[in-house]
C-alpha cells in the first residue's frame, strides 16, 4: 500500500517556503491562504477543504445553526427513546419533540450553508471594493488525499445521521398528528367538548382521522390545508363558539363509515335496553326495552331502508333540519317525489339541482361519536356503571335537586353555581339525612365529586356547548330527526301534494316495555293519534298460550302479517298485551 502522506519538503515546498502542488495537481493544505505581508493583500492563496471550509463556515450564522441542529437532534433522540420505552407520551411534549424540534433541526442545518453563502458573498464584495483578484471560493476535493477523504466521509456520515433523526421524528410526528390525542387535546379549549363525548362513545377506539379524513392522499392534503386556517383561528382566538355544524365538506360516509359498516348487510331487528333510576329513597331501577327495526339489505322496511334505496333531499337551512323536497328512487326503479306542502311550491328546479344531497349515514347518525347526552341520562349511566352507588339513599333525588335547573340545557344557569350546589351535597345530607350521613359520609363525598365530574361532561362554558346545543337526528325526541320528513312531507301526485309520509311508531320500532323492581313488564304504546295501536290479545298468555306462533302462523286461525315474518314469540308481547289477567 502506498503511503500518500506528504513529506516535510512536499508540505513546505522545495525551499521550505511557499507551498507547492502535489503530483495530483492539488494544492497542499499547510499555511495556504492565510493573509501575509507578501501575498498582495489576497484573502487566501489556496482553496483546499481544510482552508476553504473553515473560512466559509466560521461565521456566527453557521455556528449558531450547527449548534441548534445538534442540540435538537440530541433532544429528539432522547425523547424517541423515552416514548418507545414508556409506550406513550404527553400530547404537548409530543408537539415539542416531534414537530417543533425537528423543525428547529432542519432550520439549523439550513443555516449552516446559508451562513457560508453569506460569508462568500461578503468576501466577493470586499474583493470588488479593494480591487483584489477574486479568490477561488469553492474547495477543490481530491479523494486520493486522506485529509480530503476524511472530511468527505465525516460530512456524509453526519448528513446520514441527520437524515435518520429527521425521518424518525417525521414518522413519529405523522403518527402523533393522526392520533386522537392530537385532535382532541392539543387544541383542548376548542375540541374538549367533542373529545369528551368521543371518549365515551361507541367509536372511542376509532381514530378521529378514520372518519374525518379517511384513506387516500387527496383528502389528507385537503385536511392539512384546512388545518392551516384552523390553526390561525386558534392562535388568534377567532374561532366560533360553539363550532357550527354540520361539518362543511365532510367526506361521504361511503368512504369512511362504510369501510367498517356494510350498508347492504341485513341487520334485522335489534333489541335495546336502557336503565333509569327513580327519585325515590331506594333509587328504584327501571328497565326500558325496545326493539328497533334496523332492516337493511333489500328489505323494504326498517330504518336502513333509507340507504337501501337512493334518497336525495333538499335542506332549506345550513343545519339541514328543515327539508323541503325529497326524491326516492327505489330498488325496482320507481321514483317518488315528496315536498313540504307549505315551502314546496316556491322551490325551483335550479334550487333543487344546486342544493340536493344524497342521504347517507351521517344524515341520521349526525352525532354518532360526539353526542352530548342530557344531565339526567349521564347520572343514570353513572349509577349503571357503578361510578355512583345505587345503594346510597336519596342519591338520584339529590343529584337532580342539586343539579342544573334545566337538565336538558345545563348552561341555562351559571356553571360555577351548579357545581357549587353539587359540591354541597354532603352538607345537604348532614342537614336532612343525618343518620345516612353518619353511616355513609365517605360515599356521599365520593358521589358529590362524581356528580361534579358528570356535570363537566355535559356543560362546556368556554365553547358554549351542552346537550341542547346540537340537534340529534337519531330519533324524534326533540322534534328533529325523523320528524323532518315523516308526518310533514307529502307525496307529489300529478304535480300536487297528496298523502303525507306516515309517522307511525311501528315503522321503526316495537312499542317500548318498562319494567321496575316492583311491577311486571307492561308494554307502553306511544303511537301518535294518527296511528292505530297494536291489537289487544283477547285471551290469556300464560303457559303454552304464550307460544303465540304455535297457533298464529301463516294460516288460520289468525295469520301473522307478512311484515311480521321472522319474529319470535318473545317479540309478540313487546307490542301486544293481553286484555285478560
Amino acid at each position: 500500500m502506498v503511503d500518500e502522506t506528504p513529506t516535510p519538503q512536499e508540505a513546505s515546498g522545495p525551499d521550505g517556503g511557499a507551498p507547492t502542488q502535489d503530483q495530483t495537481g492539488a494544492r497542499s493544505d499547510s499555511a495556504a491562504g492565510a493573509p501575509s505581508s507578501d501575498d498582495g493583500g489576497k484573502w487566501f492563496a489556496g482553496t483546499t477543504i481544510r482552508v476553504a471550509l473553515p473560512r466559509l463556515l466560521l461565521n456566527p450564522l453557521s455556528i449558531a445553526g450547527a449548534l441548534l441542529a445538534v442540540a435538537s437532534a440530541i433532544m429528539i433522540v432522547v425523547f424517541v427513546a423515552i416514548d418507545i420505552g414508556s409506550g406513550g407520551a404527553n400530547p404537548y411534549l409530543s408537539i415539542i419533540f416531534f414537530l417543533f424540534f425537528p423543525t428547529l433541526m432542519v432550520l439549523g442545518m439550513l443555516a449552516v450553508p446559508a451562513g457560508a453563502l453569506l460569508a462568500r458573498r461578503r468576501l466577493r464584495r470586499h474583493v470588488a471594493v479593494t480591487g483584489e483578484a477574486p479568490p477561488e471560493m469553492l474547495p477543490v476535493v481530491n479523494l486520493n488525499n486522506r485529509s480530503h477523504l476524511r472530511a468527505v466521509v465525516l460530512i456524509v456520515v453526519g448528513a446520514a445521521v441527520a437524515l435518520v433523526v429527521v425521518a424518525t421524528a417525521g414518522v413519529k410526528g405523522f403518527e402523533f398528528g393522526e392520533s386522537a390525542q392530537f385532535c382532541g387535546l392539543t387544541c383542548h379549549r376548542v375540541m374538549r367538548p367533542e373529545y369528551v363525548a368521543y371518549s365515551s362513545s361507541t367509536h372511542a377506539r376509532v381514530p378521529c382521522v378514520d372518519c374525518h379524513i379517511g384513506p387516500g392522499t387527496s383528502w389528507f392534503v385537503q385536511s392539512k390545508l384546512t388545518g392551516v386556517s384552523q390553526l390561525v383561528n386558534y392562535s388568534l382566538n377567532t374561532y366560533e363558539r360553539p363550532i357550527p355544524t354540520p361539518v362543511e365538506a365532510l367526506r361521504p360516509s361511503r368512504d369512511t363509515c362504510e369501510q367498517c359498516h356494510w350498508a347492504e348487510r341485513l341487520y334485522g331487528d335489534r333489541l335495546q335496553l336502557r336503565k333509569t333510576y327513580g327519585t325515590d329513597p331506594l333509587n328504584t331501577l327501571k328497565e326500558h326495552t325496545i326493539v328497533f327495526r334496523v332492516g337493511g339489505g333489500s328489505q323494504s322496511e326498517g330504518v336502513h331502508w333509507h340507504i337501501a334505496n337512493e334518497v336525495d333531499y333538499l335542506p332549506l337551512d345550513e343545519a339541514r333540519q328543515t327539508i323541503g323536497w325529497v326524491e326516492v328512487k327505489r330498488q325496482d326503479g320507481s321514483v317518488q317525489t315528496f315536498i313540504d306542502p307549505v315551502a314546496g311550491p316556491s322551490i325551483t328546479k335550479d334550487q333543487i339541482e344546486a342544493g340536493r344531497r344524497r342521504m347517507d349515514c351521517i344524515d341520521c347518525h349526525n352525532r354518532i361519536a360526539h353526542e352530548f347526552k342530557p344531565y339526567e341520562e349521564e347520572v343514570d349511566r353513572g349509577i349503571t356503571e357503578g361510578r355512583l352507588d345505587q345503594s346510597l339513599p336519596y342519591l338520584k333525588q339529590q343529584a337532580m335537586a342539586l343539579g342544573p335547573a334545566d337538565p336538558l340545557h345545563p348552561l341555562a344557569e351559571d356553571s360555577a353555581t351548579v357545581k357549587a350546589r353539587l359540591a354541597s351535597m354532603p352538607d345537604v345530607y348532614q342537614r336532612e339525612y343525618p343518620t345516612v350521613y353518619e353511616k355513609r359520609r365517605a360515599d356521599i363525598v365520593a358521589a358529590s365529586q362524581e356528580l361534579v365530574r358528570i356535570y363537566d361532561t355535559v356543560a362546556f362554558d368556554h365553547m358554549r356547548v351542552d346537550s341542547a346545543t346540537y340537534p340529534q337526528n337519531l330519533g324524534h325526541e326533540n322534534g328533529g330527526g325523523c320528524d323532518r320528513c315523516h308526518g310533514k312531507l307529502a307525496e307529489v301526485v300529478k304535480g300536487k301534494p297528496a298523502e303525507v309520509i306516515t309517522n307511525r311508531c311501528d315503522l321503526c320500532h316495537y312499542a317500548p316495555v318498562t319494567t321496575t323492581a316492583s311491577a311486571p313488564a307492561q308494554p307502553t304504546v306511544t303511537a301518535p293519534s294518527t296511528a292505530a295501536a297494536p291489537p289487544t290479545i283477547p285471551h290469556g298468555v300464560n303457559g303454552d298460550e304464550g307460544a303465540c306462533l304455535s297457533c298464529h302462523g301463516r294460516s288460520d286461525p289468525i295469520p301473522v302479517p307478512v311484515s311480521h315474518a321472522g319474529r319470535t314469540n318473545s317479540m309478540c308481547l313487546l307490542c301486544h298485551h293481553s286484555a285478560k289477567s
